[in-house]
């Protein structure tokens, strides 16, 4: 599985797709989850590109508190900004490669 503390669940893996193909994939989308893989213009990108992995849904997070310029920061187009960077192949399997150092995501900062 892969998540956030912003957003909760984003992606697992089920029992049937822990195969070799599949072993380092964080999985597929969850239901009711709206994931897109973008470039560094918010646009999305085609399968097996590396790119920003941004979602949105009624779980993910709608500010931080008292933190207006962080949370602006966080979000564009709508979508919430996870920071990581990741690929999605032709069967809709999410790849976690590393953290976008574009990115500004207050996680784990203290008050």
């Amino acid at each position: 599985m892969y998540g956030l503390s912003e957003t909760g669940f984003l992606t697992g893996l089920k029992d049937k797709d822990h195969t070799d193909d599949h072993l380092t994939s964080c999985g597929l989308s969850c239901p009711g989850i709206e994931i897109q893989v973008t470039d560094e213009l918010a646009d999305p990108i085609e399968d097996g590109r590396k790119g920003e992995l941004v979602t949105r849904s009624s779980n993910v997070m709608r500010g931080y508190w008292n933190k207006e310029g962080e949370t602006t920061a966080a979000f564009r187009n709508g979508f919430f900004r996870t920071g990581d960077v990741v690929y999605q192949d032709i069967n809709g399997y999410f790849y976690r490669l590393d953290r976008s150092p574009n990115v500004l995501t207050p996680r784990r900062n203290s008050s």
